[in-house]
């Protein structure tokens, strides 16, 4: 099992079933990841609780937990179900499109990411594949980046990279309209930027990110 690297070079042109492929591969790592690895606490807030990690073999990785007010089911379909709407609840997303659909349960899309850092980051663009299953009693949504020919590399950003990584979404006991969320990141924005300045935007993202989603859920 390969961890930390997408499976195919990103100048190729990907297959449909490649794609279904890959879906499989990075709900098996990062599932794996989410679960094996050492996480340090790095920060507790009221927001959520944000770690990382340094699995062999892998970059340091970033992960924050938290509860939402919402059921596991209607927290998947927000979080996967419309990539259109992505910049909707989540305003570190500037531009979100769907670009393919790949089954059911699986697909690609094209992203834009706000400045970070007072401008320090710029915004990068991405092309995830997203996919999720049922996985001992959790709902599980990973990611990767993959290549697509809708969506070429641009000269307006620097394109960044999401090595495997996921959400698990799993039921709050006795509280049905709550989930208990993990989410890891594992993501190389490419650029020439010190690891300082990256640790700080990643556990910045996470944070951001899970606060925004309890902020759009409650109006």
């Amino acid at each position: 099992m390969k961890f930390g690297k997408n499976s195919v070079e990103a100048d190729d042109i990907w297959t449909r079933e490649q794609f279904k492929a890959e879906a499989a591969r990075i709900l098996d790592v990062s599932w794996q990841v989410m679960h094996t690895a050492e996480w340090r606490l790095q920060k507790q807030s009221a927001v959520g609780d944000a770690f990382s990690a340094k699995p062999p073999g892998m970059n340091q990785i970033f992960k924050i937990k938290g509860v939402v007010d919402m059921a596991p089911e209607a927290l998947l379909q927000l979080l996967f179900d419309n990539p259109d709407e992505y910049a909707k609840w989540n305003p570190v997303i500037v531009e979100s499109l769907l670009l393919e659909r790949v089954g059911e349960r699986a697909h690609v899309s094209y992203q834009v990411t706000a400045e970070r850092l007072g401008g320090l980051v710029a915004r990068r663009d991405f092309v995830v594949l997203s996919a999720w299953q049922e996985r001992d009693g959790a709902l599980v949504l990973a990611n990767v980046s993959v290549p697509h020919p809708a969506a070429p590399p641009p000269n307006t950003y620097i394109r960044g990279e999401n090595r495997p990584g996921c959400y698990v979404i799993r039921p709050v006991p006795g509280e049905s309209n709550k989930s208990r969320v993990e989410w890891y990141l594992d993501t190389n924005l490419k650029g020439w930027l010190p690891q300082k300045i990256l640790d700080a935007a990643f556990c910045s993202i996470l944070t951001e990110n899970l606060k925004n989603l309890k902020n759009y859920i409650s109006k």
